[in-house]
């Protein structure tokens, strides 16, 4: 899937986007690192508890 998410969008977007990939680790580090550049990589990791995708993990 490809994600776009710009400033202008509301948080209601950037909400449904951690909740698709909240379950999944690889797909969380792989957006994550995705959009670092434009700070959507901060703002999932202060909404979703990290612990949870460490313990997911299967690398």
């Amino acid at each position: 899937m490809c994600f776009r998410l710009v400033a202008t969008q509301e948080n209601t977007e950037v909400t449904i986007f951690m909740q698709k990939i909240a379950n999944n680790s690889k797909e969380f580090l792989h957006q994550c690192y995705r959009y670092q550049s434009i700070g959507i990589c901060n703002a999932i990791k202060s909404r979703i508890t990290l612990n949870n995708v460490i313990e997911s993990r299967d690398d």
